[in-house]
């Protein structure tokens, strides 16, 4: 369920307000053929920033808020933000 709800989040964060189409979901290409662009590590970490950013952006820059968003603590959510180099824009 917390899964779902995390890509709800990052879609509605895409969609900046619009409705939600299948162009703001990160789904598999069909098939099940792993998506292209680098190792695993590199598509995680990818991934992993995608939903950070899209978290923070939602919340206006409040972590505390992206990290209740994520289901996560916000401590976790500024360790992220160092460890993944994004612009630290914190409220």
């Amino acid at each position: 369920m917390r899964e779902l709800e995390n890509v709800l989040a990052v879609a509605a964060a895409l969609a900046g307000g619009a409705a939600i189409g299948i162009d703001h979901l990160e789904l598999p290409p069909p098939g099940g053929a792993a998506p292209a662009g680098g190792s695993y590590h590199q598509q995680v970490e990818s991934f992993r920033r995608g939903l950070i950013e899209a978290a923070i952006a939602a919340s206006d820059g409040n972590h505390a808020t992206a990290a209740s968003r994520l289901g996560i603590s916000r401590q976790t959510v500024s360790y992220l933000v160092r460890q993944l180099g994004l612009a630290n824009k914190r409220r």
